[in-house]
């Protein structure tokens, strides 16, 4: 498995946001970028939006494809730190557009 760009990751977010946008309006001020972690299931964005990743019906590949889960493989530390940072600046723009 070779490095994601942040294009990439990017893309995936975006997708997820997409969902999260039609399934849970509002979420982004439902999280607490303070404690925001993908690779925990309660303190994930759809841990913090659902309750626990693992309550959230979608599948395993789904949840990579929406950038809600690193892929698995040799970079998968890495690919949750990018997923962490793109989720990061998403989720503050949203919410200080809302403060603003």
């Amino acid at each position: 498995m070779t490095a994601l760009t942040v294009d990439e990751l990017q893309d995936r977010v975006t997708a997820g946001v997409a969902w999260l946008d039609q399934h849970h309006p509002g979420w982004a001020d439902r999280i607490d970028v303070d404690v925001l972690d993908l690779d925990d299931s309660l303190s994930c964005v759809l841990g913090q939006v659902v309750g626990d990743f693992w309550q959230t019906p979608i599948t395993y590949d789904q949840a990579i494809g929406l950038g809600f889960e690193a892929a698995p493989g040799d970079l998968h530390a890495e690919e949750y730190a990018g997923l962490d940072g793109v989720w990061r600046a998403v989720i503050e723009e949203r919410q200080g557009a809302r403060r603003g």
